[in-house]
């Protein structure tokens, strides 16, 4: 699995986003990015992360939202991943600040997500366990030595 096989299809990338539309009304990129982290954690292992800093809140504001941004899988093997896909820190921290945060995303570190991070991100473990079934069905037939490496065991 590489970093762009997230989804196997356009149909199972529209499953995984109704599913969290219609549970708690946001995809993994506008608030639901905790519960999509967990989903990830509960097919891969590793441990929920989150990536702290500065945002503006629009292209040309000032800086003016500061702490956790964005939580991510912080996959065994020691690399990242969200709906995005799989890539290093810096690739996601690149990526979040090019796609979400108009680019203004000062980063100061990414670490262990805490219970007070994200306060406005929905937990929900039901939507967890229904994401991780769904994401599941993106896994090879027979998981290669690579995807094994990263899979809970």
């Amino acid at each position: 699995m590489t970093k762009e096989d997230i989804f196997h299809s356009v149909d199972h990338k529209d499953a995984v986003y109704g599913a969290m539309l219609d549970s708690i009304d946001c995809g993994p990129f506008d608030g639901g990015c905790v519960v999509f982290a967990m989903a990830l954690q509960s097919v891969y292992g590793g441990d929920v992360y989150v990536i702290d800093g500065q945002t503006a809140q629009s292209p040309f504001g000032p800086l003016t939202s500061s702490g956790a941004q964005h939580a991510i899988l912080r996959l065994p093997n020691g690399r990242f991943m969200d709906a995005g896909g799989e890539g290093s820190e810096i690739n996601l921290v690149s990526r979040l600040n090019k796609n979400e945060c108009f680019g203004r995303l000062v980063h100061e570190s990414t670490r262990p997500i805490r219970d007070d991070d994200l306060p406005d991100a929905p937990r929900d473990e039901a939507l967890v366990e229904r994401l991780a079934i769904l994401l599941r069905q993106s896994l090879p037939v027979e998981p290669t030595k690579s995807m094994r490496s990263r899979m809970r065991v």
